[in-house]
């Protein structure tokens, strides 16, 4: 998941990109300004430098810079760090004091590995290994709430259809319910000293302690009870 961070210090060796004659006032290279930003996206998102993807949409030109007591501070404007297009500030301070901020345009990607399926999965499908992939793809929305391996995923059911080829994320998926619609269950049936099983059919989907309607068809009514476990359904 991404790492909660709304500053990175970088503090930048200019001196050796910067000619002697320019030592009091000097121009800070683009190439060092995407250096630092790289080094700043390394460092909130926890990866590597080859697995970063940005798109420098607008660089500032800074000048008047002291590379011997001065200091350049990326800055996010958003809360947590994410993916996408945004604007981060580089702001140039001599000591603690701000001397000067500049906007920069940022879009940012991320290489890494996700799992899709291969074919359309169906809302309330349950997932099989067989009916996934892994591939590398270019993420630039959402990082940290995709799947990356099939054992996060195998087991689960689908929450919507889910097509092919698109990447898995968290909320598409849930566990997968103890009892489905249409099993055949056991019915405890308990009133007052008697205790009746019967069997049933179950009429909506659930997990141990839910409350689901179940048909009789000894009785023919449909009756609610609580799930007792994968083919128990206990009635009160």
């Amino acid at each position: 998941m991404i790492r909660s961070s709304t500053i990175l210090s970088v503090v930048l060796g200019f001196i050796s990109v910067i000619p002697a004659s320019d030592a009091i006032s000097g121009e800070i290279s683009t190439q060092s300004i995407k250096q630092a930003i790289y080094t700043y996206f390394q460092a909130t998102l926890d990866v590597d430098h080859e697995d970063l993807d940005i798109e420098f949409v607008r660089l500032p030109k800074v000048t008047q810079f002291n590379p011997s007591g001065n200091r350049l501070r990326i800055r996010s404007q958003r809360v947590t760090t994410d993916l996408g297009y945004q604007i981060l500030w580089l702001e140039l301070y001599a000591d603690d004091n701000l001397l000067k901020k500049y906007p920069v345009s940022v879009r940012v990607s991320i290489l890494t590995a996700v799992v899709i399926p291969v074919h359309n999965l169906n809302r309330g499908e349950l997932i099989t290994a067989e009916k996934l992939r892994l591939e590398n793809r270019l993420l630039n929305s959402a990082y940290g709430t995709q799947i990356s391996a099939f054992e996060q995923v195998v087991g689960l059911v689908t929450r919507r259809v889910i097509r092919g080829g698109t990447v898995i994320r968290e909320n598409m998926v849930r566990k997968a319910p103890d009892i489905l619609r249409g099993a055949t269950v056991e019915i405890l049936l308990e009133t007052g000293n008697m205790v009746i099983r019967t069997e049933g059919i179950a009429k909506q989907e659930g997990s141990v302690g839910d409350e689901v309607a179940v048909f009789c068809p000894e009785t023919r009514k449909f009756l609610a009870g609580k799930i007792q476990s994968s083919n128990l359904i206990l009635v009160k």
